[in-house]
């Protein structure tokens, strides 16, 4: 990329520190979603996409890629195609918030970007649950338990983050694909397993809180994978 002024990302620098000490991995399951797995998007430039697509093979991410994911992300922030196309972009916490809506959560006075996230989390895991058939929610959870205990954070909240970045990566690209990249133990026997079921459920929630749009297709995962790394950098 050229040099010259920095990218302006709105003020969201603590998503840019954030972002600067996730792993390569994950930063590529980012760009994954921001690039449809490097095919494209209509609303996203050529240019732009090669250079996320570059950064992703090299695993080498500038501060000025940062931001551009950052940016590209914020420019997905909203729900309509006029909003896919405008040139002013929203600040992450403005994302945060349209998805906790969607998803028919409520937010409290004095929330931080954290708590909202974790919050984002709960209720999509919740939902998840819901659309997981009866007899398959036992086991589920049961195996969850399982993961949880083996995960060496001991957190309920890690452990469902996980679950869900890995469940949103494999419905997007597959689990050989975006789910095996850098989300904590999604290689494992027993995630494996786990992936199928969440997955399908998470497909149900997309419909039912009007999540199919192409701005959601990103928002989304985003808000889930930058909850995840919150929670495993801040530990």
């Amino acid at each position: 990329m050229s040099v010259g002024k920095p990218i302006d990302i709105k003020g969201d620098n603590d998503l840019l520190s954030l972002l600067r000490r996730a792993d390569p991995d994950e930063l590529g399951v980012f760009v994954d979603y921001l690039t449809d797995s490097e095919k494209g998007r209509l609303s996203l430039s050529n240019d732009v996409c090669a250079t996320l697509v570059e950064a992703k093979s090299a695993r080498v991410y500038p501060e000025a890629v940062i931001r551009t994911m950052i940016r590209e992300l914020q420019l997905f922030g909203g729900n309509s195609i006029v909003n896919l196309f405008r040139s002013g972009g929203v600040q992450y916490s403005e994302i945060l918030f349209d998805v906790l809506e969607h998803l028919k959560g409520s937010r409290d006075d004095g929330d931080s970007v954290a708590d909202i996230e974790v919050k984002v989390l709960k209720k999509l895991w919740g939902l998840t649950l819901e659309g997981v058939p009866r007899e398959q929610r036992a086991e589920l959870l049961c195996k969850f338990a399982s993961v949880n205990a083996a995960n060496d954070r001991g957190s309920d909240t890690l452990s469902m983050a996980q679950l869900l970045s890995n469940a949103m990566a494999a419905s997007s690209f597959g689990i050989a694909g975006g789910a095996a990249a850098g989300v904590g133990f999604a290689s494992t026997r027993a995630v494996s397993t786990m992936l199928g079921p969440i997955g399908l459920a998470l497909s149900g929630v997309w419909g039912t809180y009007n999540l199919t749009s192409a701005a959601y297709r990103v928002t989304v995962p985003c808000v889930v994978l930058i909850a995840y790394l919150r929670l495993r950098l801040d530990a």
